[in-house]
């Protein structure tokens, strides 16, 4: 083999090597690249989602501030409303009697409406008394004790009272000055001194006129 073949043959295995040196820096290179390009995409991704969330949380919490506001300025105006309204206490389901009464300010034309409320209750025993008024002891027949309630009003000088079963209410009557008989077979309201005859009823009724018992004539 001459030299020049020789050299001819040296030419092209470096010709060859190179290729070979240069394809697998370019396939390195590739690969190389395209690593870097997932992992970019793969951080971009998560800060988006990371992002995303929080402002779904902000919007949350921003439509709940606005619904907590709209709740807020919606309780405020029934308060307001309910301000300007009459104001109705509990009372019986039976409960049939509103009272009217004018308004005492000076310049009022108009009617007020007042709807009554308890201002007092208590328990009373009932004193059974003979015909010689003296105190006997409690018959079979008879309640031995009511409850008794006292209803405020805004008419003055009117008694008004509602008796069923063995509940007693009144108006315009105090309750710790009041007592209840049973005398010839009737119950009495004692006040002051003085005897109302009661009787059963299912609406208020005014208080009679003082009555004088038989025993005390």
């Amino acid at each position: 083999m001459t030299e020049n073949q020789i050299k001819k043959e040296k030419k092209w295995l470096y010709f060859a090597i190179g290729l070979i040196v240069g394809f697998l820096i370019s396939a390195v290179a590739f690969v190389v690249f395209a690593m870097i390009q997932s992992q970019s995409k793969s951080f971009t991704k998560t800060i988006e989602h990371i992002y995303s969330r929080e402002n779904t949380k902000d919007t949350v919490v921003k439509y709940v501030n606005v619904a907590r506001k709209e709740s807020e300025t919606s309780q405020t105006n029934q308060l307001a409303e309910s301000q300007d309204s009459v104001v109705v206490d509990e009372m019986p389901a039976d409960y049939d009697e509103v009272d009217f009464s004018y308004a005492e300010e000076a310049g009022a034309t108009e009617d007020v409406v007042v709807v009554d409320k308890i201002i007092a209750q208590k328990k009373l025993q009932v004193k059974f008394k003979n015909a010689e008024f003296k105190d006997i002891a409690a018959t079979d027949a008879a309640l031995t004790e009511l409850e008794v309630q006292q209803w405020n009003t805004p008419i003055k000088n009117r008694i008004t009272y509602r008796f069923t079963g063995n509940m007693l209410q009144v108006k315009g009557l105090d309750v710790d000055k009041m007592e209840v008989i049973y005398y010839d077979q009737h119950y009495y309201l004692s006040h002051h001194g003085n005897y109302y005859l009661l009787e059963n009823n299912n609406t208020y009724e005014k208080l009679g006129s003082p009555v004088v018992l038989a025993a005390q004539k």
